[in-house]
């Protein structure tokens, strides 16, 4: 029961655990036809009412509810608020991310650091990502995986972009790498989303990345198998990650396997 009121209650807010949703409800649909409401005792639209009650089950949610629950809200490059730019990831170890929308520069703080990453062009002409949302899927107390959508937008007369990204943050040697990415250019074209969902295993001295699935591409998909490693090496007195492909005998470094790039830090 519990968690059906959650699960309603983040509904309530467009926040229904589905990665294509791309922006936040703010407003109601519904006013009542007189002021003050006859059909609360407030006199407030009732759909206001459940409105302001679904925030306040999500802000309990967020600095109360259990890691995997939490996750669940995902965070939108629109939002204005402070608190709905931020999520707390695992809170045993005091592990957080935040989202900086008009720089586009994503935080990952622990107590002992805190490390920022730049992941578009906010101000960029034609931009293919103008507006995104952001959500965890997996993680622990030193990783996460993050998805980010882009959906649907027209950029210049006639040309559409929408795409999916799924990157991996790495505390231990503050990197973040893209793992997993999609794009689609039709103006009918769904969000090209990953089946099934990519997640990683914590292995010795990194990850192991195993996805074997549809990969979209526009009106088509294909079959896709990535066995990737992501292993800390240390590299000029400083730890990086590297990717290496599983699939070629012995492990190839950086083929075109690993073509996802590692994500510049901030400024």
């Amino acid at each position: 029961m519990r968690m059906s009121i959650i699960a309603l209650a983040i509904g309530m807010l467009g926040y229904i655990y589905h990665p294509a949703w791309s922006h936040e409800i703010t407003t109601t649909g519904y006013q009542c036809a007189s002021t003050p409401c006859g059909n609360t005792a407030t006199g407030e639209d009732p759909q206001e009412v459940l409105l302001r009650e679904a925030r306040a089950e999500q802000n309990k949610i967020k600095s109360r509810g259990p890691d995997q629950v939490r996750w669940q809200i995902p965070i939108y490059s629109t939002s204005t608020k402070k608190s709905d730019l931020e999520m707390l990831i695992t809170k045993s170890a005091e592990f957080s991310m935040r989202l900086a929308p008009a720089k586009a520069y994503l935080y990952f703080s622990l107590p002992s650091s805190n490390q920022a990453f730049k992941i578009g062009e906010p101000n960029a002409t034609d931009s293919l990502c103008p507006k995104y949302n952001l959500q965890i899927v997996d993680a622990s107390d030193k990783h996460a995986v993050v998805q980010k959508n882009c959906p649907r937008t027209q950029y210049r007369a006639g040309k559409f972009f929408s795409g999916v990204t799924y990157y991996l943050y790495d505390a231990p040697t503050a990197t973040m790498r893209e793992i997993w990415r999609a794009s689609a250019v039709g103006s009918k074209d769904p969000l090209p989303l990953a089946e099934p969902v990519p997640s990683v295993k914590i292995i010795d001295n990194g990850y192991l990345f195993d996805w074997k699935g549809l990969h979209p591409g526009g009106s088509s998909t294909s079959s896709a198998t990535i066995h990737n490693k992501y292993v800390r090496k240390t590299e000029h007195n400083k730890q990086i990650l590297v990717c290496v492909d599983m699939k070629v005998q012995g492990g190839a470094v950086e083929d075109e396997i690993c073509e996802g790039t590692t994500v510049p830090k901030a400024d």
